[in-house]
Protein backbone atom coordinates (compact mmCIF):
# COMPACT_ATOMS: atom_id res chain seq x y z
CA UNK A 1 0.00 0.00 0.00
CA UNK A 2 2.74 2.45 0.93
CA UNK A 3 4.66 1.64 -2.26
CA UNK A 4 1.50 2.09 -4.34
CA UNK A 5 0.97 5.57 -2.88
CA UNK A 6 4.62 6.54 -3.35
CA UNK A 7 4.58 5.37 -6.97
CA UNK A 8 1.26 7.12 -7.55
CA UNK A 9 2.94 10.39 -6.70
CA UNK A 10 5.26 9.77 -9.66
CA UNK A 11 2.86 8.42 -12.30
CA UNK A 12 -0.12 6.16 -12.85
CA UNK A 13 0.70 2.60 -11.89
CA UNK A 14 -1.20 -0.67 -11.88
CA UNK A 15 -0.34 -3.39 -9.39
CA UNK A 16 -1.73 -6.90 -9.20
CA UNK A 17 -0.36 -8.17 -5.92
CA UNK A 18 -2.32 -8.04 -2.70
CA UNK A 19 -2.76 -11.31 -0.86
CA UNK A 20 -1.82 -13.23 -4.00
CA UNK A 21 -4.84 -11.99 -5.97
CA UNK A 22 -4.95 -10.64 -9.46
CA UNK A 23 -7.37 -7.82 -8.61
CA UNK A 24 -5.96 -4.63 -10.11
CA UNK A 25 -4.86 -1.72 -7.96
CA UNK A 26 -4.92 1.49 -9.96
CA UNK A 27 -3.16 4.49 -8.53
CA UNK A 28 -2.90 8.10 -9.49
CA UNK A 29 -2.30 11.26 -7.47
CA UNK A 30 -5.94 11.73 -6.50
CA UNK A 31 -7.25 8.18 -6.28
CA UNK A 32 -6.28 4.68 -5.35
CA UNK A 33 -8.66 1.95 -6.44
CA UNK A 34 -8.83 -1.77 -5.80
CA UNK A 35 -11.10 -3.83 -8.01
CA UNK A 36 -12.80 -0.62 -9.15
CA UNK A 37 -13.53 0.66 -5.62
CA UNK A 38 -11.83 3.54 -3.84
CA UNK A 39 -9.26 2.10 -1.47
CA UNK A 40 -9.18 4.09 1.76
CA UNK A 41 -6.29 2.24 3.40
CA UNK A 42 -5.68 -1.18 4.83
CA UNK A 43 -6.21 -3.15 8.00
CA UNK A 44 -3.75 -5.48 9.71
CA UNK A 45 -4.62 -7.84 12.55
CA UNK A 46 -1.48 -9.87 13.32
CA UNK A 47 -3.15 -12.30 15.77
CA UNK A 48 -5.46 -13.66 13.06
CA UNK A 49 -3.18 -13.06 10.06
CA UNK A 50 -5.37 -10.36 8.44
CA UNK A 51 -4.02 -7.77 6.01
CA UNK A 52 -6.57 -6.45 3.53
CA UNK A 53 -7.47 -3.27 1.69
CA UNK A 54 -10.31 -1.28 3.24
CA UNK A 55 -12.68 -0.12 0.53
CA UNK A 56 -14.80 3.04 0.60
CA UNK A 57 -18.24 1.43 0.56
CA UNK A 58 -20.11 -1.79 1.13
CA UNK A 59 -21.57 -3.54 -1.89
CA UNK A 60 -22.01 -7.21 -2.69
CA UNK A 61 -18.94 -7.08 -4.96
CA UNK A 62 -16.73 -4.99 -2.63
CA UNK A 63 -17.22 -7.54 0.14
CA UNK A 64 -16.26 -10.35 -2.25
CA UNK A 65 -12.81 -8.82 -2.80
CA UNK A 66 -11.94 -7.04 0.49
CA UNK A 67 -13.41 -5.45 3.64
CA UNK A 68 -15.23 -2.11 3.52
CA UNK A 69 -16.35 0.88 5.54
CA UNK A 70 -20.01 0.55 6.44
CA UNK A 71 -20.44 3.82 8.33
CA UNK A 72 -18.51 6.41 10.29
CA UNK A 73 -16.13 9.32 9.80
CA UNK A 74 -13.41 7.34 8.00
CA UNK A 75 -10.14 5.59 8.77
CA UNK A 76 -8.17 7.05 11.68
CA UNK A 77 -10.70 9.86 12.17
CA UNK A 78 -12.19 10.78 15.55
CA UNK A 79 -15.39 8.87 16.19
CA UNK A 80 -16.43 5.31 15.42
CA UNK A 81 -15.77 3.81 11.99
CA UNK A 82 -17.47 0.49 11.27
CA UNK A 83 -15.62 -1.91 8.96
CA UNK A 84 -17.41 -5.04 7.78
CA UNK A 85 -16.14 -8.15 6.06
CA UNK A 86 -17.39 -11.57 5.07
CA UNK A 87 -16.87 -14.70 7.10
CA UNK A 88 -15.92 -17.36 4.58
CA UNK A 89 -15.27 -20.94 5.60
CA UNK A 90 -11.88 -20.81 3.84
CA UNK A 91 -10.54 -18.39 6.48
CA UNK A 92 -10.30 -15.17 4.45
CA UNK A 93 -11.40 -11.65 5.39
CA UNK A 94 -13.06 -11.57 8.84
CA UNK A 95 -13.54 -15.34 9.20
CA UNK A 96 -11.38 -15.51 12.33
CA UNK A 97 -12.69 -12.34 13.99
CA UNK A 98 -14.29 -14.40 16.78
CA UNK A 99 -10.78 -15.46 17.88
CA UNK A 100 -9.75 -11.93 18.89
CA UNK A 101 -9.39 -11.20 22.59
CA UNK A 102 -9.26 -8.15 24.83
CA UNK A 103 -5.97 -6.19 24.30
CA UNK A 104 -5.27 -7.73 20.88
CA UNK A 105 -3.87 -5.17 18.43
CA UNK A 106 -5.35 -3.90 15.17
CA UNK A 107 -3.47 -1.55 12.82
CA UNK A 108 -5.20 0.79 10.41
CA UNK A 109 -3.17 2.61 7.76
CA UNK A 110 -4.99 5.39 5.93
CA UNK A 111 -4.30 7.06 2.58
CA UNK A 112 -2.09 9.66 4.27
CA UNK A 113 0.20 6.77 5.30
CA UNK A 114 -0.71 7.28 8.96
CA UNK A 115 -0.62 3.96 10.76
CA UNK A 116 -2.72 3.91 13.94
CA UNK A 117 -2.65 1.21 16.57
CA UNK A 118 -5.97 0.15 18.13
CA UNK A 119 -6.54 -2.15 21.11
CA UNK A 120 -9.52 -4.46 21.34
CA UNK A 121 -11.68 -3.77 24.38
CA UNK A 122 -14.77 -5.88 23.64
CA UNK A 123 -15.66 -8.92 21.53
CA UNK A 124 -19.20 -10.25 21.48
CA UNK A 125 -21.95 -11.86 19.42
CA UNK A 126 -25.29 -10.25 18.77
CA UNK A 127 -28.33 -10.65 16.57
CA UNK A 128 -28.26 -9.65 12.93
CA UNK A 129 -30.70 -6.79 13.55
CA UNK A 130 -28.71 -5.20 16.41
CA UNK A 131 -27.17 -1.92 15.23
CA UNK A 132 -26.39 -0.14 18.51
CA UNK A 133 -22.64 -0.55 17.96
CA UNK A 134 -22.77 1.53 14.75
CA UNK A 135 -23.12 4.91 16.40
CA UNK A 136 -21.86 5.41 19.91
CA UNK A 137 -20.20 8.19 21.86
CA UNK A 138 -16.42 7.82 21.66
CA UNK A 139 -15.73 10.91 23.78
CA UNK A 140 -13.74 12.43 20.92
CA UNK A 141 -11.46 9.39 20.56
CA UNK A 142 -10.75 7.25 17.52
CA UNK A 143 -12.50 3.89 17.57
CA UNK A 144 -13.18 1.13 15.10
CA UNK A 145 -15.85 -1.52 15.08
CA UNK A 146 -15.27 -4.71 13.09
CA UNK A 147 -18.26 -6.83 12.18
CA UNK A 148 -18.91 -10.10 10.39
CA UNK A 149 -21.61 -12.75 10.39
CA UNK A 150 -21.31 -16.06 12.20
CA UNK A 151 -20.92 -19.31 10.24
CA UNK A 152 -24.68 -19.76 10.21
CA UNK A 153 -25.49 -16.13 9.40
CA UNK A 154 -27.89 -15.99 12.35
CA UNK A 155 -25.66 -13.84 14.55
CA UNK A 156 -22.94 -11.22 14.14
CA UNK A 157 -19.47 -11.10 15.68
CA UNK A 158 -18.60 -7.56 16.79
CA UNK A 159 -15.14 -6.34 17.83
CA UNK A 160 -14.73 -2.93 19.45
CA UNK A 161 -11.29 -1.30 19.55
CA UNK A 162 -10.01 2.13 20.49
CA UNK A 163 -6.89 4.01 19.59
CA UNK A 164 -3.91 3.08 21.71
CA UNK A 165 -3.24 6.63 22.92
CA UNK A 166 0.01 8.17 21.74
CA UNK A 167 0.85 5.28 19.46
CA UNK A 168 0.12 6.88 16.09
CA UNK A 169 2.87 6.50 13.58
CA UNK A 170 3.18 8.75 10.58
CA UNK A 171 5.91 7.18 8.51
CA UNK A 172 6.60 10.42 6.66
CA UNK A 173 7.17 12.34 9.91
CA UNK A 174 9.54 9.69 11.28
CA UNK A 175 11.44 9.59 7.99
CA UNK A 176 11.71 13.40 7.89
CA UNK A 177 12.94 13.49 11.50
CA UNK A 178 15.63 10.94 10.66
CA UNK A 179 16.71 12.99 7.62
CA UNK A 180 16.93 16.11 9.77
CA UNK A 181 19.23 14.37 12.23
CA UNK A 182 16.87 13.87 15.17
CA UNK A 183 19.01 11.29 16.96
CA UNK A 184 16.31 10.48 19.54
CA UNK A 185 13.96 9.33 16.77
CA UNK A 186 16.73 7.40 15.06
CA UNK A 187 17.70 5.68 18.33
CA UNK A 188 14.06 4.81 19.07
CA UNK A 189 13.65 3.23 15.66
CA UNK A 190 16.93 1.34 15.95
CA UNK A 191 16.02 0.07 19.43
CA UNK A 192 12.56 -1.24 18.42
Amino acid sequence: FDKVIEDAEKDNTVYNVINGTDIPIKADKDKLTYGGYNMMGYIEIPDINVKYPVLEKVTKRSLEIAVAIFTGPGLNEKGNTVIVGHNYRNGVFFSELHELEIDDIIYITDRNKTKMKYKVYNVYSTTSDDSRHYSRDTDGKREITLETCSDTGQTRVVVLAREATGEAENKNNIFNQMLNGNSETTNNINNN
